[in-house]
């Protein structure tokens, strides 16, 4: 003959599992991993004005950013660039498909640095959103500053980066 538990049996058993579940479950989570790593390098000096991170002249410009795709089975992945700049009262960002730029072609395992020129079009004013001229063309003002880039698929426009500043 089979017997059943009792509500209050039965009632403990739930508990325990929610217990477990609640209080095990962040454990069993991990954060978020993305494919390519991205890494961003100021040199020398940090310019006085926008216009001057936005100079494709210079080769050995104050910025430099190396993209790591770390799956070594995948080769030619196309990627774009997206950039964030923050600071002084200044907020903004690249738009989707600038003019100008890339794309990129990462292989796994092959780090791809870009110089100053290369990520000169990302400065430009056409292709930034959330600034007016107007103070894209002053002097920056005293402070410190943000300047953030992800990296994005050109085929399916998902994001393949943790933003890197």
């Amino acid at each position: 003959m089979k017997t059943i538990p009792s509500p209050s049996i039965q009632s403990k058993k739930n508990s325990i599992l929610l217990f477990f579940v609640v209080f095990t479950y962040p454990f069993l989570c991990n954060a978020q991993s993305f494919p390519v790593h991205v890494t961003v390098q100021t040199l020398g000096a940090s310019p006085s004005q926008l216009s001057t991170f936005a100079d494709a002249s210079q080769n050995n410009g104050p910025l430099r950013v190396t993209l790591a795709l770390n799956d070594l089975n995948i080769t030619g992945r196309e990627v774009q660039l997206r950039l964030f700049f923050q600071g002084g009262g200044i907020n903004f960002q690249s738009t989707t498909n600038p003019v100008g730029t890339g794309p990129f072609f990462l292989d796994g395992g092959i780090p791809l640095t870009l110089n100053a020129a290369e990520l000169a079009p990302y400065f430009q004013l056409a292709n930034v959103t959330g600034v007016s001229p107007t103070v894209y063309g002053r002097t920056l003002p005293e402070g410190s500053y943000r300047i953030c880039f992800e990296v994005f698929d050109v085929l399916t426009g998902k994001r393949l980066s943790a933003r890197s500043c």
